[in-house]
């Protein structure tokens, strides 16, 4: 009888771990930009996250949401992030103002994603936030 019992409450775990999916449309208004990364974006249309992947040996440039050959126009994407020693997680893009973050895994860089426009990286949330509330070197905020 055991057997059947673990089997039928993994089914009904995963299921409902299916269904409860994370939709980062949710909330967000038509049109709205769901993820921003090197690689492209994600933009909300009827409450769905359309990807956008940028063509290959091209990666997206941020302020105009083109792709651009690596190595031109203004992104630091292309560039890779030394990792070797850094705990895993989420790095502010020092480099470009903290506009973008970096992810290492493993002492290996993982990639770059992008901040929504007029936000720099906090590494306090774990999120992009108003400069304002950010303290330095990414953002002009007193409290710490």
């Amino acid at each position: 009888m055991l057997p059947l019992v673990l089997f039928t409450f993994s089914a009904i775990f995963f299921t409902n771990s299916v269904i409860a999916q994370w939709n980062p449309c949710n909330g967000r208004p038509e049109g709205a930009l769901a993820e921003i990364a090197c690689w492209g974006y994600k933009r909300c249309e009827n409450g769905i996250a359309r990807v956008y992947n940028c063509p290959k040996d091209t990666v997206l440039e941020r302020d105009s949401l083109k792709c651009v050959k690596i190595g031109t126009g203004n992104t630091a994407c292309g560039k890779v992030k030394d990792c070797t020693g850094l705990a895993d997680g989420n790095y502010p893009d020092l480099d470009v103002g903290c506009i973008s973050f970096y992810a290492c895994s493993g002492g290996t860089f993982m990639g770059r994603h992008y901040c929504d426009a007029n936000l720099v990286y906090d590494r306090r949330l774990v999120a992009c936030n108003y400069k304002q509330n950010v303290p330095a070197p990414c953002g002009t905020s007193i409290r710490g």
